[in-house]
This record gives C-alpha cells, structure tokens and sequence, in this order.
C-alpha cells in the first residue's frame, strides 16, 4: 500500500513548524543531516556528516532568516508531495528523508525517497545546503601550491 499525500494536514500545521531535518545520501557520496531551527528572526542551520567521504565536522550557520527560510519552503508545494517515494528498480543510490516537527506537539511529518524524488527535490537539497562562506576577491585569485 502507498503511503498517501501530506495534503491539507500539512498546510495547517505549516505556522506551528519548530524544526525542518533532512537527510541524503549514498554509498559513494556519503551521507550529511542537516537540521534547521530558528532562534528569533534567523534561521539556525547545523550540518553534519554521518558516513565517509566526509570529514564529520558539524558545520553551523545562521545566514538565512527565519521569514526567507519559511518563504523558500513554502515554494516547495510540500502539500503535494506523497509520504514515500521508491525506485524499487534501483539497488543503489540514494536515500533521502525530511522530517518536520511542529511546535504543537503534533506528530512529525516524515516523507523519505529511495533513488525517488517529489517534485522541487533540487530546490529542497539546495534549501537545506549550507551555503559556503564567501572567498575574499584576493583569496580567490590567489594560486592554490
């Protein structure tokens, strides 16, 4: 049996989020959780690696608001997107998982895709990606011995 859409339970839920987790990953690529609180007007994002390639370092940021970070998820249409997406076809790949949690104390929304993917899942990962710290013009240009 298919797990069904998040639909309508999602988008009323959708003001009381407190915490947006995902997870992706693969064999050969390894494997980062990234999770996204917020504090105040910021949205709080820590990262770590969970599986080599990686080094394991968890890396933190706060360089996205809270209103920007609820904005970008909203465009992602998560009220369409099934519970679970699989590629029974495919034996390795990717595995990947969202988990939102609310602050009314509801039960947490988790949708996970094996080699499968909703609609905007690039805009997702991209989401969820901290971004990297901006290289000075003269770090940039300078040769790499």
């Amino acid at each position: 049996m298919k797990p069904g859409k998040t639909g309508n339970d999602f988008l009323k839920r959708r003001p009381c989020i407190e915490t947006v987790i995902f997870s992706d990953g693969g064999y050969f690529m390894g494997h980062t959780k990234t999770s996204v609180h917020f504090s105040g007007s910021q949205a709080v994002f820590d990262t770590e690696a969970l599986i080599p390639p990686a080094d394991g370092r968890p890396v933190h940021s706060e360089e996205m608001t809270k209103a920007r970070f609820l904005a970008r998820l909203r465009s992602l249409h998560i009220e369409e997107w099934d519970r679970e997406y699989v590629a029974s076809n495919v034996l390795d790949g990717e595995q990947w998982e969202l988990e939102i949690r609310f602050a009314d104390g509801c039960k947490p929304l988790i949708i996970s895709g094996d080699n499968a993917y909703p609609p905007h899942f690039k805009s997702l990962q991209r989401l969820m990606t901290i971004p990297a710290k901006r290289k000075s013009w003269r770090a940039a240009c300078l040769p790499v011995l």
